[in-house]
C-alpha cells in the first residue's frame, strides 16, 4: 500500500507510539485476506499532504478503514513475473547559501532570548521544547561555522525497484506529492510509486514554487534534523535522476 499522507491524525497530543492510521489499514486488510497476508506501507511522496480531520483513534481507524475499503473494492490480482531488477545512485543536493559567522551569531542571539523569554513567560512545556530545539539548532549552527566543519551538500541515495511493469522509487526523505506525481506521469513504467523515507529520512524537498512561498516544511522542519535548507533546485533533481534511472532500467529489460 502506497497512499501519499503523512500518518499524523494522532497528532502532537498523543504520547502513545503508534503506527497511527496505517494500522488500521493493515487491520482491515488482514481481516479480509487473512491474518498471515503481508501488507506493507508507504506514505509515498506526502511531503506536503496531511490527514484532514485529526486528533483521535477514532478518526486514525475511519480513515484507515476508507483506504482499506477503497483497496477491497478495486481488483486485485497475482502478478507472477521473472522480470525484477533494482538500480541504485548517488545523488548530491546542495544547501542553500551558508550563513555567515557574523549572520549564525544574529540568529543565535534571536533564538536565545526567545527560549529565555520562554521559560520566563511560563510557555506551555511544548512550545518551549520547540523553541529549545531551534536554539540547540543555532548553537549548533554557530559551532560548525566557527570551525569551518559545516557541509554545502550532502549524498543521499536513490534506489529503484521494479516489478514486470511496475516501479518503485526509493528516497530517504520527505517529498512533496507534485514531484511524486510528475514521476508517475513521465515514468516509462505502467505504474510508479513514490516510497519517502525510505532508508532514512534527510528532510523536507518542496518544488521550486513551494521553496518560494516558504512555511513549515520549507523555513523551519530542517532545525530539527539539525541541517541546513536545501536548495530550491533538489526535488528538480531528483525527479530528472530518478527518470533518468527507470528509462535505463525500463530500456534494458
Amino acid at each position: 500500500v502506497v497512499y501519499s499522507c503523512h500518518p499524523v491524525v494522532l497528532d502532537e497530543k498523543n504520547l502513545y507510539i503508534s503506527s497511527d492510521y496505517p494500522h488500521y489499514i493493515r487491520y482491515y486488510l488482514n481481516k479480509q485476506f487473512g491474518e498471515n497476508a503481508i501488507i506493507l506501507f508507504s506514505s509515498g511522496a506526502s511531503g506536503d499532504i496531511d490527514p484532514i480531520k485529526r486528533g483521535s483513534f477514532e478518526f486514525a481507524d475511519e480513515f484507515g478503514k476508507k483506504i482499506a475499503d477503497s483497496i477491497m473494492k478495486s481488483k486485485i490480482t497475482l502478478l507472477k513475473t521473472d522480470k525484477i531488477n533494482f538500480k541504485k545512485d548517488v545523488l548530491k543536493l546542495k544547501f542553500e547559501k551558508i550563513p555567515s559567522l557574523k549572520d549564525s551569531e544574529r540568529i543565535l542571539s534571536v533564538y536565545k532570548a526567545q527560549y529565555e523569554n520562554s521559560i520566563k513567560k511560563k510557555l506551555p512545556e511544548l512550545e518551549i521544547k520547540i523553541i529549545k530545539t531551534f536554539y540547540e539548532w543555532a548553537e549548533s549552527l554557530k559551532t560548525k561555522i566557527e570551525n569551518k566543519n559545516i557541509k554545502k551538500s550532502t549524498d543521499t541515495e536513490l534506489s529503484i525497484l521494479s516489478i514486470d511493469d511496475i516501479a518503485f522509487v526509493f528516497f530517504p526523505g520527505e517529498i512533496f506529492s507534485e514531484i511524486g506525481i510528475l514521476l508517475n506521469d513521465l515514468s516509462p513504467y505502467s505504474e510508479t510509486f513514490f516510497c519517502g523515507c525510505s532508508n532514512g529520512d534527510i528532510g523536507y524537498i518542496g518544488t521550486e514554487d513551494a521553496c518560494k512561498r516558504g512555511g513549515y516544511e520549507i523555513d523551519d522542519a530542517y532545525k530539527y534534523y539539525n541541517s541546513l535548507k536545501f536548495n530550491k533546485n533538489s526535488g528538480n533533481i531528483i525527479l530528472r535522476e530518478s527518470l533518468k534511472l527507470l528509462h535505463s532500467m525500463y530500456n534494458n529489460r
